[in-house]
């Protein structure tokens, strides 16, 4: 396969992930330079990844210049590397509304590491990223489910609505922490019996 088409395949690729990015920025309310104040994580995770997604395309490019023949390895690691950038638009979004710092931080440094001494170093941390923020995820729903459970024993074995709604729960959430305060309840009394 002709290594130009592959270039320009990532190259379009790459353009669409970049467009993609701006349509996740809120608008502001009011429309004002406060209201676009008040935007500033999102505006900031949008720059972060646009230019990590350009500075990846730079050094693309510099890879594919000294590249003679295009196999199917090359085909599909340049799929792969392709599927990992096309969730920066979401990574993006949720970093923009919940752990910015972290994610930066660990973008910073795979992009120093990549500009400096290991290009693949993006795909890397793109990846360890994306790790930190699922771990961040599953950490939050189980402080939620403590707390849904803490609250439901506190008020005698029930949630109560307001319970759940102020930890962000659905109302499959509040019925199983009703369930599982029932179920508390209940092994504390067996426990008092004995």
């Amino acid at each position: 396969m002709s290594k130009d088409r592959v270039v320009a395949f990532t190259d379009a690729v790459l353009a669409i992930i970049m467009a993609i990015l701006v349509l996740d920025l809120d608008k502001p309310d009011p429309l004002t330079w406060s209201g676009f104040g008040k935007l500033w994580p999102q505006f900031l995770a949008y720059a972060f990844s646009f230019f990590w997604l350009g500075s990846m395309w730079v050094h693309l490019h510099i890879e594919w210049s000294g590249v003679k023949l295009v196999d199917q390895p090359v085909l599909w690691t340049s799929i792969t590397l392709l599927f990992f950038c096309s969730l920066i638009p979401y990574s993006t979004s949720l970093v923009a509304g919940n752990v910015l710092s972290w994610d930066l931080a660990i973008k910073i440094v795979g992009i120093m590491i990549t500009l400096t001494i290991w290009p693949p170093a993006m795909l890397v941390f793109t990846l360890a990223a994306a790790m930190f923020l699922f771990l961040k995820s599953a950490s939050a729903e189980r402080r939620m489910q403590v707390k849904i459970k803490k609250d439901a024993l506190a008020n005698n074995g029930m949630a109560t609505p307001d319970d759940v709604a102020a930890v962000g729960g659905s109302a499959e959430e509040y019925l199983a922490a009703i369930e599982a305060a029932k179920q508390a309840a209940k092994e504390a009394d067996e426990g008092d019996k004995q």
